[in-house]
């Protein structure tokens, strides 16, 4: 049935209606994808018909709207404007013609559609080409809107993002074209993600040429986003940035509620989930991710692929200074021996595919192996220790690029649960691919992953290793303790991976601390204390905090799952609401909801980060450098100093408004749980940190921490290129 069957229907009514008819003729050419004959009759139509006259007033707005949006996809913007122009419906509760085509937009726009679940190699292409322009010009639509809008975009009554409902008061043009881009990106992305997915099976089957279909995903991703925002030069700003919905909500019966996968179809991957606050709303928000730091995301996907594996290309341009020359020639190197190690990885793991914790622990067990039994003439430990670093930094990327932390608590307990461990299970995927995790699916699939790499390798070290469950205000964490190497502290989707000589200082002011005369005895038992304020550090710094830490226990080297799952049900499940004593649930209490200050705190922070921290460090210390470096990533001596002080004096900024906004509100927070503490504390609290033993070894953390470092070692006269340098290091914000 074609989409203009009401128009059909009407014809019949007035068989001799030559308006009818012109009109019949435009609409079958939009059907038929035919442009050049949809120019030419749209000019008759505009220019002929009269669209408030009748019987044309008697077509259906709803088939007015669906040509349109055909003519949305098919590229034909012109003929788009110019119907959209002409379009005028009989009866509208707008008085202006600008009003007028910004409710047609959401009547258009409300004939967006999903691609397929499962497009055929055929379509995906044609589908990606469809999306991706009808999006440009949605985009550029908005851009030109929003420079020239004087009114705020939002007003009272406005839809929700990514609805086309209307409230108390009608949109703005720029809401409705912001509410365009929503669905169009998810399209996007569906079409990104069947490719994506594609690819990762082809890499799983140890085809002759596993990274085949991942560069030319690579290059699809790459000619997408030309087209829809066109060539971007070297730090140049995308046209707009708007806000994305990451995940899928089934709202249930509150406070409870469940993930849906964001792809086709949404049921086959979802889990059940509460929000923390004991007064949620009845339609909790998924957080939003930046446009901008989707496409970054996508974008390390396949990079992160490219690189494991030992993907080499060419630089565009042959290096010319001495360090250039170096520098490839240390690409070259590396990506020669990761292809070596992955050639190992490939005969001996289950997969190189990552779905599940299994493959995940395959492919750390062979990955070491592999890279220990590549020739290296170099002494046994010094390769063994290399050989950690790479899987730690692999692990680290894996988390990062394939997770997604969601700021909701995920099922794990009755009656939600239905018993179900976190193993073994696809959960619910974000927008930007990444599965949505908590921070207990965190600590239990990595507790499980180290555990298992552990027991392939337990010639590692003399002592056994030693992974523990860390409890701290509505968050658990893992310390991970494999010897001889320095401990790792994996919070959520982040993989703290200090050196040893970290360790040493951080120690040193530890040890150095008045508080130090406390400690127990017991040597270990320092040691189990020094990483637990390690790890309290590294999940919030510069607060004090309740916290209890129990060993994987007990649990065999390699773990079997259902007994880290028991653990994990005993040390962590039953034990998390109990770091706090009952008067917080309590509201005749004066401590009620005192837990939740620390949840506030964390969000507080994450705002600061987004709000200083993203902006340094992506605009201000990548231009700086970019102005002050040489093409060859040398900074001239003659322009040495001067970027010193320019980088001091920003980081400087950055750190007072953290001391001025975050930090007075931890320290007001340490002080009131120290002053309750008596009444405050729980069963499961062994005993509150104090923040100050490592107030200096704080500095060394995030972004401004990899800042100060880098300021140091240019101030040592040392060769150090940013993280900040180029795009390919630049950071997403939280959105909280």
């Amino acid at each position: 049935m074609p989409f203009y069957q009401a128009l059909l229907d009407l014809i019949q009514a007035h068989p001799n209606d030559a308006r009818l008819e012109l009109i019949r003729e435009l609409f079958a050419a939009i059907e038929a994808e035919n442009g050049g004959k949809v120019t030419l009759l749209l000019r008759r139509v505009v220019s002929e018909i009269i669209p408030r006259l009748f019987p044309v007033v008697e077509i259906p707005a709803s088939v007015w709207h669906e040509a349109l949006v055909r003519l949305l996809y098919l590229g034909e913007h012109t003929a788009f404007d110019d119907l959209l122009e002409w379009y005028e419906p009989g009866i509208t509760l707008t008085s202006g013609r600008k009003e007028l085509i910004t409710e047609t937009l959401e009547g258009v726009f409300g004939h967006l559609r999903y691609p397929a679940a499962r497009l055929s190699a055929k379509d995906i292409d044609r589908e990606l080409k469809r999306i991706t322009t009808a999006l440009r010009y949605v985009i550029a639509a908005h851009s030109l809107e929003a420079r020239n809008e004087v009114q705020p975009t939002w007003y009272p009554g406005d839809p929700a993002p990514g609805s086309f409902g209307s409230g108390t008061m009608r949109p703005s043009r720029t809401t409705v074209l912001r509410g365009a881009i929503r669905p169009l990106v998810r399209g996007w992305m569906e079409v990104h993600q069947q490719l994506y997915d594609a690819a990762w099976q082809h890499l799983g089957s140890k085809a002759s040429d596993p990274l085949e279909k991942i560069l030319a995903l690579r290059d699809r991703f790459l000619a997408a986003q030309l087209a829809v925002f066109g060539p971007q030069g070297e730090g140049q700003a995308r046209p707009v940035d708007v806000d994305i919905p990451l995940g899928r909500i089934e709202y249930g019966r509150s406070p409870h509620h469940e993930y849906r996968d964001m792809f086709l179809p949404t049921i086959a991957r979802s889990y059940g989930f509460t929000p923390y606050s004991r007064e949620p709303p009845e339609r909790p928000e998924t957080k939003p991710i930046l446009l901008s730091d989707l496409m970054r995301y996508r974008s390390r996907q396949i990079q992160t692929i490219l690189d494991e594996h030992g993907h080499f290309e060419p630089p565009a341009e042959r290096p010319r200074t001495q360090a250039a020359k170096e520098a490839l020639a240390d690409r070259v190197l590396r990506s020669a021996k990761r292809r070596k190690v992955i050639a190992g990885v490939a005969r001996s793991a289950r997969s190189l595919r990552l779905d599940t914790e299994d493959e995940l622990a395959s492919f750390a067990c062979a990955f070491y192996f592999s890279w220990v039994g590549v020739a290296d003439p170099r002494t046994t430990e010094v390769v063994r220790a290399d050989a950690w670093h790479d899987l730690i930094v692999f692990l680290e990327r894996y988390l990062q690029t394939y997770t997604t932390h969601t700021e909701f608590n995920l099922d794990e307990g009755a009656p939600y649960d239905r018993g179900r461990p976190y193993f073994d299970l696809l959960m619910p995927r974000a927008i930007n691919g990444g599965q949505l995790l908590d921070c207990g699916v965190y600590a239990v699939r990595m507790a499980f992953t180290f555990l298992t790499f552990a027991g392939c390798a337990q010639a590692l070290g003399e002592r056994p290793p030693n992974v523990r469950f860390v409890l701290l205000p509505l968050h658990v964490g893992l310390i991970i303790d494999v010897d001889p190497f320095a401990p790792l502290f994996i919070h959520n989707d982040v993989l703290f991976r200090p050196t040893m000589d970290d360790v040493d200082r951080w120690r040193e002011e530890w040890d150095a601390s008045p508080h130090a005369a406390g400690d127990p005895p017991d040597p270990a038992d320092r040691e189990q204390m020094f990483l637990e304020d390690v790890a309290a550090m590294t999940f919030l710094a510069d607060l004090d905090m309740p916290i209890a830490s129990h060993a994987v226990a007990p649990v065999g080297v390699p773990p079997r799952k259902n007994a880290v799952w028991t653990a994990y049900q005993k040390l962590v499940a039953k034990k998390t609401q109990q770091l706090f004593s009952k008067d917080v649930l309590d509201r005749g209490k004066p401590d009620f909801q005192f837990d939740l200050r620390f949840l506030r705190t964390t969000v507080d922070e994450k705002r600061w980060f987004d709000d200083k921290v993203v902006p340094f460090w992506n605009v201000e210390a990548n231009q700086l450098w970019n102005r002050e470096a040489g093409s060859d990533g040398e900074l001239p001596e003659t322009r040495r100093v001067r970027y010193q002080n320019a980088l001091n004096g920003a980081i400087g900024r950055v750190s007072t408004d953290y001391d001025r906004n975050v930090r007075g509100a931890k320290a007001k927070l340490s002080a009131d749980l120290r002053a309750s503490e008596n009444t405050i504390l729980g069963p499961a609290a062994q005993r509150i940190t104090r923040s100050e033993r490592l107030k200096k070894a704080a500095l060394d953390l995030g972004k401004l921490g990899a800042a100060r470092t880098h300021l140091s070692n240019v101030t040592d006269g040392e060769r150090d290129i940013p993280d900040f340098a180029d795009e390919a290091g630049f950071i997403p914000k939280y959105r909280e």
